[in-house]
């Protein structure tokens, strides 16, 4: 009688071993599902998302041809055509002249014609030559500030495209001045690169451009 109890007891111990291992294993998806985030990973939480913030680059023509890497061309003996990319302030730029309509392009120091100040400029002309400016990730072009060099002659007509030339809704707003005057951009679209482009047969030479960007409106 007591080996009955004894083998009893210890048969007991045994289903009962079994029993908690049985539950456990039940509980370990559970624990490991109240564990996870809403994307399904376990423990580490999402990082956070970075937000754009708007940003404002100024091309001073001032600084002289060294404002870009490579030099500008800094003559008009030197001046060059086609296209050609310069970076500015750890930005890719690209300028354009087109040599079948006599366009050339090249940084013009009119300073030594004794004409005031702003006197030192980006020369570039005729008929499709272009500044092209950079997208940015999560922000638009919002607008192009284009400060007059006073050694300018009658400003060209210009155009805002895209890089596949598709024209872009804009306004422009002339300085109070006489200083200068603003583009802005209607509709512009995020992480997409802008040229203001020359549209007739005369020459722009901006002491400065200043452009905004900006997060888009969803």
């Amino acid at each position: 009688m007591k080996l009955f109890r004894t083998l009893g007891f210890r048969l007991a111990g045994k289903g009962l071993t079994a029993l908690l291992a049985a539950l456990l294993l039940a509980l370990v998806p559970a624990c490991s599902s109240d564990n996870k985030d809403d994307n399904g990973d376990s423990g580490e939480p999402n990082p956070p998302t970075e937000s754009a913030e708007p940003i404002t680059l100024t091309l001073d023509f001032a600084r002289g041809p060294e404002i870009a890497t490579p030099a500008l061309p800094g003559s008009s003996k030197e001046a060059l055509t086609g296209r050609h990319e310069y970076t500015i302030d750890g930005r890719t730029f690209a300028i354009f002249a087109d040599a079948a309509a006599n366009g050339k392009f090249f940084w013009s120091d009119q300073a030594q014609y004794g004409i005031p100040e702003p006197n030192l400029a980006l020369y570039f002309s005729n008929i499709g030559a272009y500044v092209e400016f950079p997208a940015i990730e999560k922000l638009a072009l919002s607008t192009i500030e284009y400060v007059y060099s006073k050694g300018a002659g009658e400003l060209p007509e210009f155009d805002i495209q895209t890089t596949a030339g598709d024209s872009q809704a804009h306004s422009l707003d002339f300085a109070e001045e006489g200083s200068g005057m603003t583009f802005t951009l209607l509709a512009p679209t995020a992480n997409t690169a802008y040229r203001l482009t020359v549209l007739t047969g005369k020459n722009a030479q901006p002491a400065k451009l200043v452009l905004t960007y900006t997060v888009p409106e969803s």
